[in-house]
């Protein structure tokens, strides 16, 4: 019993570990003002219901009492019916020695007529122990002798034949008293009860302070201890103070459990803090990028332009931009670096200052990434790499110049018939292992767009999407719908598209950030 109670109460602060964990989180100023104010209430009214009312102790004695006195008068009741049994027994064997050693002697004085002699041997016969009445009667039913004093209302009577040489002359009748036998059973009634309660709360005294030294005051330390942790003094470790011994028992076991789980607490506030401050650094990250990122397209007389950038985390490794070089020229970028997340948003930012800062390169694509390819060198660590797409947009004529270093190919859809082309010219994307080739691979391409054609510059979240199914969106897929939308304005063609790859993931979860530039010749 005592082992259960240990084990249920360390088993009960290990399931708990969750819920207080959850309780750090709300301490730690992840809920509302509102949703604090009522925890804290309901705090208080729970403990202010929690008082220390009544003693473990108390109620251990009261109810070994009452355990054992009812044990005792189990036992006593049992042990007085044996002793009733007993005492029967013994009259029954009384009467039986009455039979065989004094009968025949009764009865040959009644036929000689000896009442002297028949007296003598019935007094002797009180002597017996609870033999209160012995009567002799002729066969007539007449009394002729009676020896002792009345007969009581609870006796036992026993009557035998008086004979001689076989012939029945009378009989006599013994009365043995019943309130002997009661008044024994009564006496060891008292002595039974009163040793036992002596001995039981003797023993019950002994056995509460034993559970006291043992048990009872370590439990108040344990809930004082437990009563005031809190966030703020994780460090402090549980100790109670017991003496040396070998090996571990319950007590232990419990000192333990809460040691453990102070740690974890201090470990997952220290998690959460770390959580926290990490998240704020990201969200700050994202509210900066977010505004690096053009807030809306410029208005440029006989062009619809419409863009959507969408990051699968709080930062993205994507990147877009238009560039009003002057009046003629519009420059559009998409870059998009490898990874996700921090880093990848770095790596894409270095891309972006860079170019910014080439503003004399602008009208000149192959010399402007020539010039990044050796500013980017050294920006990247081995492993990382980023492509980048840049479409030189001659305004007035409609003359387009696209370079791409490794990005996904732009897509032109004719105003007229029903085809579409995929512009993809050579080219190595930004990283130290190219860097050497790149200038002798990068190729240009160049269109004139008329009214009605369109262009289409994405990143590969776009194309990479997957379903439930792990079906890509795919290349195929986007340019038929761009090939179905070329009549729409740009912002409705953007739009439409982001929701096609949204229905076509259905539950599966975003894992690529996505970007996209359309522009449309009015």
């Amino acid at each position: 019993m005592r082992s259960d109670y240990f084990l249920t109460f360390a088993n009960t602060f290990r399931a708990n570990r969750n819920s207080t964990v959850f309780f750090m989180m709300i301490l730690s100023g992840r809920g509302s003002s509102r949703d604090d104010y009522h925890m804290k209430k309901k705090q208080a009214a729970e403990h202010k219901t929690i008082e220390y009312t009544r003693s473990i102790s108390f109620r251990l004695l009261r109810n070994i009492l009452l355990v054992s006195s009812f044990i005792t008068l189990l036992i006593t009741v049992f042990q007085l019916f044996l002793d009733y049994k007993k005492d029967v027994s013994l009259l029954e064997d009384q009467f039986r020695q009455i039979e065989v050693s004094h009968l025949q002697s009764i009865s040959m004085a009644f036929y000689n007529l000896g009442e002297e002699e028949i007296k003598t041997q019935l007094n002797g016969l009180l002597e017996y122990r609870d033999i209160i009445q012995l009567e002799i009667r002729e066969l007539d039913g007449n009394r002729f002798m009676v020896a002792g004093g009345p007969r009581p209302e609870k006796c036992i009577i026993k009557t035998f034949p008086i004979s001689y040489r076989k012939d029945v002359l009378g009989f006599l009748e013994i009365t043995a008293t019943m309130s002997g036998v009661y008044q024994r059973l009564y006496d060891k009634i008292l002595i039974i009860l009163t040793g036992q309660t002596l001995k039981t709360f003797i023993v019950s005294i002994f056995i509460l302070f034993i559970i006291r030294q043992l048990l009872i005051k370590h439990l108040a330390v344990l809930g004082q201890y437990a009563k005031q942790l809190d966030l703020t003094r994780l460090g402090d470790p549980l100790v109670l103070k017991r003496k040396p011994k070998k090996g571990a028992d319950e007590l232990d076991l419990v000192v333990s459990a809460i040691n453990d789980m102070r740690m974890t607490l201090q470990k997952s506030t220290q998690a959460l803090k770390d959580k926290a401050r990490m998240e704020g650094e990201l969200n700050a990250a994202a509210s900066i990028q977010r505004s690096m990122m053009p807030y809306a397209p410029p208005q440029i007389k006989g062009w619809d332009l419409a863009s959507v950038f969408v990051p699968a985390l709080e930062v993205s490794g994507d990147y877009f931009d238009f560039i009003r070089i002057d009046p003629h020229h519009l420059g559009l970028v998409v870059a998009d670096a490898s990874g996700k997340g921090l880093a990848a948003a770095l790596h894409a930012n270095a891309a972006r200052v860079l170019l910014k800062d080439k503003t004399a390169l602008h009208v000149n694509p192959k010399a402007l990434f020539s010039s990044l390819n050796c500013s980017l060198e050294n920006e990247f660590p081995p492993n990382q790499f980023l492509t980048m797409g840049y479409a030189l947009v001659e305004t007035d004529t409609g003359k387009v110049t696209w370079v791409s270093a490794g990005h996904e190919p732009a897509v032109l859809k004719p105003s007229f018939g029903n085809g579409y082309r995929l512009i993809k010219p050579l080219g190595f994307p930004f990283c130290q292992l190219f860097s050497p080739q790149f200038e002798s691979r990068m190729q240009l391409a160049t269109f004139t767009m008329s009214s009605g054609d369109l262009l289409v510059l994405y990143t590969d979240g776009l194309t990479d999407a997957v379903n439930e199914t792990n079906d890509r969106f795919g290349e195929e897929r986007l340019c038929n719908l761009i090939h179905d939308l070329h009549g729409k304005i740009a912002d409705q063609i953007v739009k439409t598209i982001t929701q096609s790859v949204r229905e076509f993931q259905g539950e599966s979860q975003q894992t690529d950030d996505m970007t996209m530039i359309v522009l449309r010749r009015l």
